[in-house]
């Protein structure tokens, strides 16, 4: 007996897909603009991690080839350990800059859990806890 994890629907997926567009088309909008400035560089890789986000979701959500749902499970966990480190140098930069060292500290549990992506539960659990 097989279980079904995901439950497949399109619709679902092609929303989640117009809005992974919009997401990528507003940050290359930022990038264009201000290609020099700092906040204008953190916040387009913020953008394409969300992008990476919502098209692994949705190729999760469309559940056609369980390649491709493992390829979307993988970008999700990807995605997922990038963006909160990417929002914490957003917060440094935006207002005004900080020290340089407290970045390269900070990217420490992003690295840890990119190395083991595997276990990505535990690594989720020390990953928020080193941020506080």
């Amino acid at each position: 007996m097989s279980t079904v994890l995901v439950s497949s629907n399109p619709m679902f997926s092609f929303f989640i897909f117009i809005a992974a567009l919009l997401i990528l088309f507003l940050g290359l909008l930022v990038l264009i603009k201000g290609r020099k400035k700092e906040t204008n560089i953190i916040f387009s890789l913020i953008c394409l991690c969300l992008f990476l986000w919502c098209s692994s979701f949705g190729l999760v959500s469309l559940g056609v080839y369980p390649i491709l749902m493992l390829i979307g499970a993988r970008g999700i966990l990807l995605a997922g350990l990038l963006i909160p480190f990417l929002l914490l140098i957003f917060s440094m930069v935006f207002p005004d800059k900080n020290s340089r060292l407290i970045h390269w500290l900070l990217a420490a549990p992003v690295v840890i859990g990119m190395l083991q992506i595997e276990n990505y539960y535990y690594l989720y659990m020390l990953y928020f806890i080193s941020y506080f």
